[in-house]
Parts: structure tokens; sequence; C-alpha cells
């Protein structure tokens, strides 16, 4: 069995003013996924974050989604690892974070696409979207996401 050292994100936009970083060490095994982590941490202390295997995340700055290995993620992080929602601008509670702002943008197709396409669409590009630099210097961006989108309508039509 090995060992990971967490610092994880925690916030409350309900009660905190600032978010802050709990510390922990979790063993885990090698099978183990970055989900399977968050539920180990959720044993100890509840915390919030998407608890389905799409959970979108950031560690050590990197974005990922919660299926991955951890054993990968130990690999290629090292074992000293900062766990954070993948927007802490737009944090609400936890990992959890307010996503209207990347809803809208696929809002902007709902002429074009079906309910089915926006889904898929939503989980395909939800990284990139918050992954994007440019949201850290303008807060109203379009996305990368809405070009690959107009991109696919137009190349159906």
């Amino acid at each position: 069995m090995n060992k990971v050292f967490i610092e994880l994100f925690r916030f409350d936009k309900n009660s905190d003013y600032l978010a802050y970083y709990k510390k922990y060490t979790i063993k885990y095994d090698a099978d183990d996924k970055v989900i399977d982590l968050l539920n180990k941490i959720k044993e100890i202390e509840n915390f919030e974050f998407d608890d389905s295997l799409s959970c979108k995340l950031k560690i050590n700055n990197y974005y990922l989604n919660s299926e991955e290995l951890l054993s990968d993620v130990v690999a290629r992080l090292g074992n000293d690892l900062t766990i954070e929602p993948i927007s802490t601008f737009r944090a609400t509670k936890d990992l959890v974070i307010d996503k209207s702002d990347f809803l809208d943008k696929i809002h902007l197709f709902d002429n074009y696409l079906s309910k089915e396409e926006k889904v898929d669409y939503f989980e395909k590009f939800q990284l990139d979207y918050y992954a994007s630099n440019t949201l850290n210097f303008n807060k109203e961006y379009i996305g990368d996401h809405a070009l690959y989108i107009a991109y696919d309508i137009i190349r159906k039509t």
C-alpha cells in the first residue's frame, strides 16, 4: 500500500470569506482512482464534490477527470498533491463549482444542437473551458469550446 499527502481545497460561499486547505495522509492501492481517493477523504471528513465518475478537478495545477488512476497521477506529479476545483473563482462548496458561465456558452447553440449533443459537448469540453488561461484575464471569454462546437455545426451542414 502506498501513501499520498493531500492538501484539499475547502470553501463554502455561504460561510467562508476565503478558501483554505486541509491536509490529509491517505493510503491507496495501485488500482485506486482519484475518485476513490476523494471518497476516502470523505470518510474522514465530509466535503462536497461531484461524486460521479466524470468529476473534473485540478491536481497540482493539472486539469483532469476523477476516473484517472491515482498511481498514474502520482507517477506524473509526485505524492504531494494539492486538489482544487477546476475553477477556484467559481467555487461554491469545496470542489463543487457554479458552471452557469459554461452552460450559458453551450446555450448559445440551442437552435443548432439537440439536448443530447449539448450534454455531450458539456462533458467533452468542460475541462478545456476552465483550463483556458484566457479566463484569468477575461471572465466573459466565450471559450475555445464554442469555436469547436461552431466548427462541428458548420461541418455538419
